[in-house]
């Protein structure tokens, strides 16, 4: 048996064996290390003096529990006995975007046809917007499903917690087509007015209709992306109902009342509905209607992002280098990145720090998150918790490749001549400024220490 593409928790201590030791021998065995326990843990290592309540959960999780002694054995098992994906098989092209279309893995959309209305071309979303967009398993079974409701002209609903890549998804494809998308962010405060349209003061001093978004996003082919749905008052969602049946339409009572749809005007073949929104547990969220719901007959829960993902981000931004992936009966793979856009901090050893950033979020991100049963472990005496996601991260790689610091000598250093100091006084002013309270301070300086990234705990992943 092997460890490779395992994610290894360690409970307890090891005999004769720092953490930082323990995390070397399971990176050299192809496995990555798991600061805190998830779900997405393939194993909790126990050594001597564990905590039981962190095997207990472990067994709540499905985790797989082993002894140390029991997990040794495995370290040191064939080299053969490895995943699909990190196997010798060849991957397909996870992407591909031409004239005609764009592919996500098995699916196909088609490209926009041109010409499309002047104000539709400013609203394509620019494909270089996307240049850290990593091709990790949860965003391409996002972008897969996303494609299958285009392609049957569904309307789509995205469920998910912060930064889940929910909104960005669609506006990925958009611009992969050449698609204009019109984004609504709703409110409490959003009326009916602000979606269909609503009479505004003209020039000569009279009165004219100027319609919302959403009949102009049905004439002209629009993708239309409702954002944070259940934040907005029910009953103007509503109003939207006849927009989100099989044959779109809907009646400008607010103007003139003219009709969009049958027996109207037309519908654009390219008109398209999307919604997106937090859990309903998140603070001044409203329950949607089972009707409205229902409307949405394409429906996905965006899955969260764990270290593994983390770390792959992070290899994509700083190393240009896109995940091998197991998904819909196939391994798929994007393609490879020759100029990403934090590729000033590829300096020879950075593949150790970007792994212990990208396990300092994600321990950051669960104990920041209320887990099945028990509440958050930081943060529990704030109203509103901490959000620790990959846009965070990305902010805190753009600190280190911009960031700079005076030395003794007068002289101003970047990331290249002093990483270590740099990244530590980054982590100070984005990550340890973000939390109140010594409790909480504590618990990010106790994780911060396990990984070896304060000053009186670093671990130089640089030297040879």
């Amino acid at each position: 048996m092997t460890v490779a593409g395992w994610r290894v928790a360690l409970t307890g201590r090891v005999e004769g064996e720092s953490r930082a030791r323990f995390r070397e021998r399971i990176e050299a065995a192809g496995a990555s290390y798991a600061a805190t326990l998830d779900e997405h843990v393939d194993v909790l290592v126990v050594g001597q003096e564990p905590l039981t309540s962190k095997v207990a959960r472990a067994e709540e999780l499905g985790v797989r529990v082993e002894t140390w002694s029991t997990f040794c054995r495995e370290l040191e098992g064939p080299a053969s006995a490895v995943p699909l994906a990190a196997a010798g098989l060849e991957a397909r092209r996870a992407l591909e975007v031409g004239a005609s279309g764009m592919r996500v893995l098995d699916r196909r959309i088609p490209r926009r046809q041109l010409p499309v209305d002047p104000l539709g071309r400013q609203l394509v979303p620019v494909a270089e917007s996307f240049d850290h967009y990593t091709l990790d398993a949860p965003t391409l079974g996002l972008l897969r499903f996303l494609a299958r409701a285009v392609a049957l002209g569904q309307p789509c609903l995205v469920e998910g917690d912060t930064a889940t890549s929910k909104t960005s998804a669609i506006r990925f494809l958009a611009a992969g087509v050449g698609q204009p998308v019109a984004r609504l962010n709703l409110n409490g405060q959003t009326d009916a007015g602000e979606l269909v349209g609503k009479y505004t003061p003209s020039a000569d001093g009279g009165w004219t209709f100027r319609e919302g978004l959403v009949p102009q996003a049905m004439r002209h082919g629009w993708w239309l992306v409702l954002d944070e749905v259940n934040l907005a008052d029910p009953a103007v969602l509503e109003r939207l109902n006849p927009v989100l049946e099989r044959e779109p339409s809907l009646v400008l009572t607010e103007g003139d009342g003219a009709r969009i749809g049958p027996g109207g005007i037309p519908v654009h073949d390219d008109f398209r509905v999307f919604a997106t929104m937090n859990p309903a547990e998140y603070q001044g969220r409203s329950v949607l209607s089972p009707a409205w719901r229902d409307r949405f007959v394409a429906t996905i829960q965006a899955r969260a992002v764990g270290e593994r993902e983390l770390q792959q981000l992070l290899r994509r931004v700083v190393l240009g280098e896109q995940p091998r992936v197991e998904l819909a009966g196939g391994v798929w793979q994007g393609d490879p990145d020759p100029d990403p856009p934090h590729l000033g901090l590829a300096v020879p050893g950075v593949e150790g720090l970007l792994s212990r950033l990208a396990s300092l979020h994600a321990a950051l991100a669960t104990m920041s998150r209320p887990g099945e049963g028990e509440g958050a472990s930081l943060g529990v005496r704030r109203r509103e918790g901490y959000v620790f996601s990959r846009r965070g991260l990305l902010a805190l790689m753009d600190a280190l490749l911009h960031g700079h610091r005076i030395d003794a000598d007068g002289r101003e250093v970047g990331f290249v001549e002093a990483p270590a100091a740099l990244v530590v006084d980054v982590l100070d002013d984005l990550v340890l400024q973000r939390v109140r309270g010594d409790e909480d301070r504590a618990l990010v300086i106790s994780v911060l220490r396990s990984l070896g990234l304060t000053a009186d705990s670093w671990v130089d992943p640089f030297q040879a």
